[in-house]
């Protein structure tokens, strides 16, 4: 998660909404949005590109488009927006479990989940996976189970615009992906969202989609929606691509610090773990999520307590897990104890423009010394200069 919005050329910004006033043109698959997707379509190496308003309604169109019915086999640990969308779609959540090392979910939990049957149970029509944290998930095993049991797969990939997984860039797995563009994500449009796919069908199904299915000139042959993007929001779009590998290049520099700083203190306080990139995979590192391994019941609420009181602004994504949240308490789940532990344990730090890789070190101390806190509860002193972070 990045501490704040990051810079914008904002001349470049005002070059091309001059422009666009100058057209006339503000929405409705302007050239704009054609060439924000093309703009996508060459970083991610995908086929197509269909831009939309935002990544909710890019999963919402996605799942449509899909054609999916019955349940959908998604995780609890994730933001309730990916399971929202689901569920306008007509689909029910079948929760399952994330692997405890990369919080993403467990393939072994999608094939039990795939094989489950009963009076009471529907058809699965729907694997929706979670590229948590920007990290990709183990899409060869999600993939293959859900290829052999005949379900289409449709990854979030609301935090893992500009990850790899085996060289290959996120985007191209499964039947289809979304990426969010919204202000928190470390490259935004201010509100946005694409589906990529290699799918020439299903790309012009959900182009129809997003723009209420027409097919032409008062021909609607499909029932659509608007979630078109528009053309103010491509412009903004387009002016943080251009700064792409600057932003992605201080985002490493903020993880790698804070990873330095822990490192340093692992042989004697072993506390405290970086989500790592795993499954053959890079990061944007738009996120620095840590998991706080203090003896404490609740040792991330406690924790971020403690860095609240230094002016350090910290989130705890995503606890409770989706499964406990209001919306969903009617959903039947079976137990899902990672989801449970993770809620507990885990803080997302700033990261981004907003804060300097001087400050990360000093965050980094502050959570070390907080976790001494409140597994000693003996008073520290804390005498560096605090460092101001905020995650939105």
């Amino acid at each position: 998660m990045t501490g704040a919005p990051n810079g914008i050329d904002r001349e470049a910004v005002y070059r091309r909404l001059d422009a666009m006033f100058d057209r006339n043109r503000l929405t409705n698959n302007g050239p704009l949005v054609r060439e924000f997707e093309e703009a996508i379509a060459s970083i991610v190496g995908v086929d197509h590109v269909v831009a939309v308003s935002n990544g909710t309604l890019a999963l919402l169109v996605g799942a449509v488009g899909l054609g999916a019915t019955g349940d959908v086999i998604v995780p609890s640990w994730t933001f309730a927006g990916t399971v929202q969308p689901l569920v306008w779609a007509g689909l029910r959540p079948r929760f399952v479990d994330v692997d405890p090392l990369t919080h993403s979910l467990d393939p072994a939990s999608v094939r039990a989940a795939l094989s489950q049957r009963g009076a009471d149970t529907a058809e699965v029509g729907l694997v929706v996976p979670v590229h948590l944290w920007g990290r990709p998930c183990d899409v060869e095993a999600i993939d293959r189970a859900a290829s052999e049991a005949g379900v289409p797969v449709l990854y979030d990939a609301a935090h893992a615009f500009g990850a790899t997984h085996s060289g290959t860039p996120v985007g191209n797995f499964g039947q289809a992906e979304i990426f969010s563009f919204h202000a928190t994500k470390w490259m935004s449009s201010i509100e946005g969202g694409a589906i990529t796919t290699n799918d020439a069908a299903l790309a012009d199904h959900c182009r129809r989609l997003r723009n209420f299915g027409f097919a032409g000139e008062g021909d609607i042959p499909v029932s659509g929606i608007n979630a078109k993007m528009s053309e103010m929001h491509a412009a903004v779009g387009l002016t943080q691509l251009e700064r792409f590998d600057t932003i992605r290049a201080a985002n490493r520099e903020r993880y790698e610090a804070y990873a330095a700083a822990f490192d340093s203190a692992s042989s004697t306080r072993p506390s405290v773990r970086l989500a790592p990139v795993t499954n053959a995979g890079s990061s944007p590192h738009g996120y620095v999520v840590v998991e706080i391994l203090a003896d404490h019941p609740e040792p991330a609420r406690a924790l971020q307590s403690l860095l609240d009181a230094e002016n350090v602004r910290t989130r705890r994504y995503f606890a409770p897990g989706v499964h406990r949240l209001g919306a969903f308490d009617s959903t039947d789940t079976g137990p899902l104890p990672v989801t449970e532990t993770l809620a507990q344990r885990c803080l997302s730090l700033p990261t981004g423009e907003a804060i300097t890789t001087e400050d990360a070190v000093t965050i980094a101390g502050l959570v070390l010394r907080g976790i001494e806190r409140i597994t000693d509860d003996t008073p520290i002193h804390i005498d560096a200069t605090p460092a101001v972070g905020s995650i939105a």
